[in-house]
């Protein structure tokens, strides 16, 4: 099935010159744009619906673009297309295995149509209730976690120690990088809402 949203979510991601966020695009690309795809359906599944539809286009234009040398940072809480050669170092392929491997997981699964026409407002009942969740904040975790140059298995202690070790290390003042500065502080405050929310991580 070809995707009607990929090439205005390509527009969108070309004219933007910042991160975007997942309901920014909903918002840019307008409601008639999914009007097709949730006639009849629950509020529940029209949102399910819609958010397969934006995720399954950024995963497609990923592997395309990529022959064109560059990257499409995907993610709920931020979307950015990045040209391969400034391409920040937590997301450089082989960098980092666990972004790569959940990265791969979640291409197949937005990828695969069959997800989109069998799920039904029971499916989705159950999604929300707890591994729709749990995969989202997986996602961002990983990413966050990465940036910090931390694993999977970090514990709370272990990115606040390494938060402000980096802090140090990359402030601008004392000559850092400004720009991987900002992802530092970015990627731990994700990690705090993520850790806030899952206690037995601490």
């Amino acid at each position: 099935m070809d995707n009607p949203l990929k090439r205005p979510i390509l527009e969108i991601l070309k004219n933007s010159d910042g991160v975007l966020k997942e309901y920014q695009l909903h918002r840019l690309l307008g409601g008639e744009a999914f009007s097709h795809f949730i006639a009849g359906c629950s509020d529940e599944l029209a949102l399910f619906r819609k958010h397969f539809l934006v995720m399954n286009a950024l995963y497609e234009l990923h592997e395309e673009l990529l022959a064109q040398k560059l990257y499409l940072q995907i993610s709920a809480l931020e979307i950015k297309l990045h040209k391969l050669e400034t391409l920040p170092s937590y997301l450089q392929p082989g960098k980092t295995l666990d972004v790569e491997h959940t990265f791969a997981k979640l291409s197949r699964y937005y990828r695969d149509w069959q997800y989109f026409n069998k799920t039904n407002d029971a499916d989705v009942d159950a999604l929300l209730k707890g591994f729709w969740n749990t995969y989202l904040v997986c996602e961002e975790k990983t990413e966050a976690l990465a940036c910090l140059q931390l694993d999977n298995n970090a514990k709370w202690d272990d990115i606040q120690q390494q938060y402000r070790h980096l802090c140090q290390q990359h402030h601008p003042d004392k000559g850092g990088d400004a720009l991987y500065f900002i992802e530092i502080r970015q990627a731990y405050d994700n990690l705090k809402s993520v850790y806030k929310h899952a206690p037995n991580q601490t």
